[in-house]
């Protein structure tokens, strides 16, 4: 452990002494270089560290993330869905042989949810929903029959500039 603690010490100094550097980036490498330190030593920061630590939010994001994706996503199966269908639906073999991405999606999640806005309705946005393919269609599975009236009231979709209603 010790040597693979030498060897990111190593490259860190050598990017935090790079004249080309970023100031951001460098404080982001002190603040991963002063963590590493003390989880490998045991002790706690000081507070000089600890307020480096929070300047450049240094965090164990990792861990947090994948069990957030497992509380919101759990074993869900995005292409069985019926989200899945409802989108697949919009898009005709020949016309359109575009599959719906996820920036697609976002945006018309994201259209959905500030019309609701406008209208006084609070949808709640889970922050895993606009990190995955899967998570959008969580969302739109989530809330079908909101998604499915706004596309057959007439929401439309651009693809390289041709509309799908």
């Amino acid at each position: 452990m010790f040597n693979e603690y030498d060897i990111q010490i190593k490259l860190l100094r050598d990017f935090v002494n790079n004249p080309n550097s970023s100031k951001k980036k460098v404080g982001k490498s002190t603040a991963k270089l002063l963590e590493l330190y003390c989880d490998v030593a045991g002790t706690s920061p000081s507070k000089k560290i600890k307020h480096i630590l929070a300047h450049y939010r240094v965090r164990k994001t990792r861990e947090g993330e994948i069990k957030r994706r497992e509380i919101y996503l759990g074993d869900f199966d995005y292409k069985t869905s019926p989200g899945y269908k409802l989108i697949e639906r919009l898009f005709i073999p020949g016309v359109l042989d575009k599959r719906p991405n996820a920036n697609m999606l976002k945006s018309l999640i994201l259209l959905i949810l500030n019309e609701e806005r406008k209208h006084g309705n609070e949808i709640k946005l889970q922050r895993e929903a606009l990190r995955s393919k899967a998570g959008l269609y969580k969302f739109i599975t989530d809330h079908y029959t909101l998604v499915e009236e706004y596309l057959n009231c007439g929401t439309k979709i651009t693809v390289d500039q041709k509309l799908v209603n």
